[in-house]
C-alpha cells in the first residue's frame, strides 16, 4: 500500500500535520520519474529533486513547528536540487541549526551526515553551525562503524541561544 495515500496521513483531503517531524530518510534512492508533477499535496516544487530533497520537503509540509532530519553531508554543498532546497529553507527563515556528524553512524554506509533543525517559516533569526564530527564526539567500533559520543553536548550546542564551544 502507498503510505502517502493511506488514511493515517490524510485528514479532510489534506496532508495531516503534526507539531514535530523527525526522520532519517533512506540514502541513495532515486525517486521515480514524475513524482514532483503527481504530488497531490503540493509539497514538491524542485524539479529533478533527489530523494533527500523530497523527504525534507515532505517533512516541512507535515510539521507545524519543528523538523529534525538527517541528510547526507553532501546536501550542504551540492548543486542543482540540493542548492535549491538550501536556498528555500534559508530564504524562508526555517533553518535554525546544522549539526555536522562523523562518518560511519548510519548502518550500511560510511558517508558523513548532517542533522538539519528547521522551524516554522520566519522563526530562525540566524543559523547555528555545530561541528560534532571531531574525535571528541566519535569512537570507532569497527572498520566502518562509528559510535557517537557526548550527545548531550551536541544537543545543547544545537538548541541553545548562547555561544557554545562546538
Amino acid at each position: 500500500s502507498d503510505p502517502v495515500r493511506s488514511p493515517s496521513f490524510i485528514s479532510g483531503g489534506k496532508l495531516r500535520q503534526a507539531d514535530l517531524a523527525i526522520a532519517l530518510p533512506p540514502f541513495g534512492i532515486k525517486p521515480e520519474p514524475g513524482i514532483v508533477e503527481r504530488d497531490l499535496f503540493e509539497r514538491f516544487n524542485i524539479p529533478k529533486a533527489t530523494w533527500t530533497v523530497l523527504a525534507v520537503q515532505h517533512l516541512l509540509a507535515q510539521a507545524r513547528k519543528r523538523v529534525i532530519v538527517a541528510v547526507p553531508y553532501s546536501l550542504l554543498h551540492g548543486l542543482g536540487a540540493d542548492r535549491a532546497l538550501r536556498q528555500q529553507i534559508v530564504d524562508s527563515g526555517r533553518l535554525q541549526a546544522v549539526v555536522a556528524l562523523p562518518p560511519g553512524l548510519v548502518p550500511g554506509t560510511s558517508i558523513q551526515i548532517a542533522v538539519l533543525i528547521l522551524g516554522p517559516a520566519g522563526a530562525a533569526g540566524g543559523v547555528r553551525f555545530v561541528d560534532a564530527s571531531g574525535d571528541g564526539f566519535r569512537e570507532s567500533s569497527g572498520r566502518t562503524r562509528t559510535t557517537l559520543l557526548n550527545v548531550d553536548q551536541i544537543v545543547d550546542a544545537a538548541i541553545t541561544e548562547h555561544e557554545s564551544p562546538l
